[in-house]
């Protein structure tokens, strides 16, 4: 065996392929072939399915292009495509197609994020409560609310004892 050019990954460089790999790499074309066009005369696109080949309509491609106007639908069903040529398997139904690349054109938009991934904003907290000198009376949260409550018990009894009748 003869060691490929550079550049020349996953093929098996025998004596007999060896000047055709170097004169297809010195010409500037790929050595390795180029995937097979999808197209077909009837319709836009064809994927591979369970049992043979769907076929993507013209229309249907177009009201794609309409309902996902932030995406570059024609590079997304090219990856919907090569994820099923990937993963035979896991290879769709013709019925089940329509969901299957409406689901995939769905979640390649963009991603909102959750509330659980963001980090809280911080907000400084400030006591309320001055001295005449503006410095804080209360240097933590805690202490703040229980003078917070502790001040409106008082205002509560001092409101129940306005309530009672005068003593004679």
């Amino acid at each position: 065996m003869v060691a490929a050019p550079q550049g020349v990954v996953g093929r098996v460089a025998t004596p007999e392929n060896v000047s055709r790999i170097y004169a297809r790499v010195s010409s500037g074309a790929s050595a390795t072939p180029a995937a097979p066009p999808a197209a077909r005369p009837g319709g836009a696109m064809t994927f591979p399915v369970k049992g043979g080949d769907w076929t993507l309509t013209t229309d249907t491609l177009d009201a794609y292009v309409q309902a996902f106007p932030a995406l570059d639908v024609p590079q997304e069903l090219t990856s919907a495509r090569l994820w099923l040529l990937d993963h035979p398997r896991r290879r769709k139904t013709p019925a089940g197609m329509g969901r299957f690349l409406t689901g995939w054109l769905r979640r390649s938009g963009p991603r909102r994020s959750t509330g659980a991934a963001q980090m809280p904003t911080y907000i400084a907290w400030r006591c309320p409560h001055r001295e005449a000198d503006d410095t804080p009376v209360h240097g933590s949260r805690w202490a703040c609310d229980l003078h917070e409550q502790l001040l409106a018990g008082r205002r509560e009894q001092a409101e129940a004892r306005a309530r009672l009748p005068l003593e004679p």
